[in-house]
Order: C-alpha cells, then sequence, then structure tokens
C-alpha cells in the first residue's frame, strides 16, 4: 500500500478521499433522479462533477494548489496606499507627539538658570509655548497673590 509519490497521501487519506467522491457522487446521483431536486449543494457539486471520475483525479483536484496571481497594477496600488498610510501615521506621530515635547524642552531650556522666581520662569514658559503654537493651559500666573 504505502505512499503515493506524486502527492505523498497515504493509503487511509485514499480511502477517506474514495469515501467522499463517492458520497458526492451518491449525491447528485440523487438529485438527478429527483429524491431531493431542491438541495442547494447541487450546484456546487456540478461544478467540480468532472473531477470526481476517477480517485487520481479527485486527488489531483482536491490537492493541486492553485494561487491567484495578482497584477502589477493591484500590487503596486497596495504598495502606494500603504505608504501613504505610513507617512500619514508617521506624520501625525511627528506633529502631534513629538514637536511638541521638543518645544516644551526647548522653553524649559530657555528659561533654565536665568534666576527668575517661580511666578515669572512659569509666566515666560506659558508665553513660549504661546509663541511656537502651543497652548498652555492658562496664559499667566498671577503673581500677586
Amino acid at each position: 500500500m504505502g505512499l503515493d509519490k506524486k502527492h505523498a497521501i497515504s493509503w487511509a487519506q485514499k480511502l477517506a478521499d474514495n469515501l467522499n467522491r463517492n458520497v458526492m457522487l451518491d449525491h447528485i446521483e440523487y438529485v438527478e433522479k429527483g429524491i431531493r431536486p431542491k438541495d442547494a449543494d447541487y450546484f456546487k457539486f456540478l461544478k467540480i462533477k468532472d473531477n470526481l471520475v476517477s480517485l487520481e483525479q479527485f486527488q489531483k483536484w482536491k490537492y493541486s494548489k492553485k494561487i491567484k496571481k495578482m497584477s502589477l497594477f493591484k500590487i503596486g496600488t497596495i504598495i502606494i496606499l500603504a505608504l501613504i498610510v505610513i507617512f500619514a501615521l508617521g506624520g501625525s506621530l511627528y506633529w502631534f507627539e513629538i514637536r511638541p515635547g521638543y518645544i516644551r524642552t526647548a522653553c524649559a531650556n530657555s528659561i533654565r538658570g536665568k534666576g527668575y522666581s517661580f511666578y515669572i520662569a512659569n509666566n515666560y514658559y506659558r508665553l513660549c509655548l504661546t509663541i511656537h503654537g502651543l497652548k498652555p493651559e492658562s496664559l499667566f500666573v498671577n503673581a500677586s497673590n
């Protein structure tokens, strides 16, 4: 019994495939005799009826690898769309996360070590954020309190 060299299918797999093939053939036969004329699976089996002629042909049909080849236009479109998405995500990450972090660091470093009191340094820091396009919680802190 052994293995089929072409498809490496064992005798047990051949037996199961033959059983499946026979069930499909019986199913088609019942529908054609009018026993089950409204069976929805009949149309599905009509498409593979030519492949049920012999066990070898059934196994060849069942185990063949059919790879859909995509056209170069579709592949190119997918690549371009992927690049657009990557650049959009990268740009939004820069604009909403990295850029504000750099601005806050630069504003904090510009005030550090100048000897300002806390309130004045805070006001300068908030003014620096406003000048660079960020919105601090409140523009100035009242230093009179």
